[in-house]
């Protein structure tokens, strides 16, 4: 049965109170007011008794409501809808005074300690929880150390506008990143203060007005430079270098290609291939049962040759990519961080620079330029194919790579070759010439 889901609109009259038919029940018919605050109305066979609920979960009745016209709201035995809102909001603000554990929760505390216990219990990914802690800590660090309880709407206002507005040093967040970051932190606070819905009015979404021209900005590497890339990597360290190729060979995400194990790499009549893992991309309920879910990536045999080298003699459960150190990349916080400097250093060895057209060249663009070259490749790859390839959708594709094939310059002759004029030809008339004469 569909939970029901009332507003407190529908309450404030007796005729709309009358207009909802309510089942007489012993149950209330709980209102939402705020997230994390409810008020509950109990429908009788005289008039209706409102109900709020405390922070162990227990209904406590506390007013008749003025269902009958005879009984004048006097805000202690009788109560109109807000009457009763408003009481069972201060009840639960008292509460949260009473609290003596979230008096001495900062915000800091709040985040990395608390929050990302949360995440671990449930077996989601901690990063991000750590993620605004970062980015608090770069724009307002004082705000960590201020107690959740009298934190204001106004502080997370101004944190929202220094996170979007940057410094000369780090570019601001678009306002997609933004949201993300907001639902995380509105999730954090939620966990040790449930009452304030003041302070998530700041936390509110922004609209997402997705530019396809910047969009499309994304670094796409040419062949040759992939080719210098990978030999400066394998010339950094050969196991360093197995990254990449994999990296390249993929177009996965980092985070997917470093979760692999050793019994992921397969052979087929076809050719090898691994058994990609799925990213957590969407969240939901089923996020960590589909990163279990596999998918296979074809790969070059010279890939593959390397793969094999690198996973002889160890145990088919180990994890396929490990530094230098022995140490896997899926261990890291993120697997970028265990090779952010070795990047550098290749990204400088194959002569790429650090920026291209305002766009940092990072180790993603190797992402970018397979999505890419599939898209543009001959004869044509179906874009659905080239989505389920890179764990992706056709929507995201066009979103992010339409106007950068355009650009490109197969892309013109490909739209060119099948234009027809239709043997149609018409002449434009100057009529005011013709009138003249």
């Amino acid at each position: 049965m569909a939970r029901e889901k009332f507003r407190l609109e529908q309450f404030k009259s007796r005729d709309g109170r009358k207009a909802l038919k309510l089942k007489v029940r012993t149950k209330p018919y709980w209102i939402w007011l705020a997230p994390g605050i409810s008020v509950g109305y109990c429908a009788c066979k005289g008039p209706g008794r409102w109900a709020w609920r405390d922070a162990a979960g227990q209904v406590k009745r506390f007013a008749l409501a003025d269902d009958n016209r005879d009984d004048a709201a006097d805000g202690v035995n009788v109560m109109t809808a807000d009457q009763a809102a408003d009481y069972t909001k201060a009840k639960l603000r008292g509460e949260l005074e009473a609290s003596t554990n979230v008096e001495a929760m900062t915000l800091g505390y709040c985040v990395d300690v608390h929050y990302r216990a949360h995440l671990r219990a449930r077996r989601k990914f901690e990063g991000n929880a750590r993620t605004i802690f970062n980015h608090i800590k770069r724009v307002a660090p004082g705000l960590l150390e201020r107690d959740v309880r009298v934190i204001t709407k106004v502080e997370l206002d101004k944190l929202r506008n220094a996170l979007l507005a940057g410094n000369g040093v780090k570019k601001g967040l678009i306002n997609a990143t933004w949201n993300r970051v907001a639902k995380s932190l509105a999730a954090a606070l939620r966990q040790v203060v449930k009452h304030r819905d003041d302070i998530y009015e700041a936390l509110e979404p922004l609209p997402e007005e997705r530019d396809n021209e910047e969009a499309a900005e994304n670094v796409v590497l040419t062949d040759e430079e992939v080719g210098k890339l990978l030999t400066a990597a394998y010339a950094e360290s050969w196991r360093l270098g197995v990254w990449i190729h994999a990296l390249e060979g993929t177009g996965n995400r980092p985070s997917q290609v470093a979760r692999l194990r050793i019994r992921d790499l397969h052979d087929s009549p076809e050719g090898p291939f691994l058994a990609m893992l799925k990213s957590g991309k969407g969240g939901g309920k089923r996020q960590r049962e589909r990163m279990r879910d596999q998918f296979p990536v074809p790969i070059t045999e010279g890939l593959a040759q390397q793969l094999r080298a690198a996973s002889e003699g160890r145990d088919p459960a180990e994890y396929l990519f490990i530094n230098e150190d022995g140490k896997p990349y899926a261990k890291g916080r993120t697997p970028y961080e265990m090779y952010a400097a070795a990047w550098k250093r290749i990204r400088k060895v194959a002569g790429i620079p650090a920026e291209r057209d305002g766009k940092r060249v990072g180790s993603y663009c190797l992402r970018h330029t397979s999505i890419t070259r599939m898209l543009l490749a001959e004869p044509i790859i179906q874009p659905r194919i080239v989505a389920a390839h890179h764990d992706t959708s056709v929507g995201e594709l066009e979103a992010h790579y339409s106007v950068a094939i355009l650009k490109q310059q197969a892309a013109g002759t490909k739209v060119r070759a099948v234009l027809r004029d239709r043997g149609l030809v018409v002449i434009m008339k100057n009529e005011k010439k013709k009138s003249a004469a």
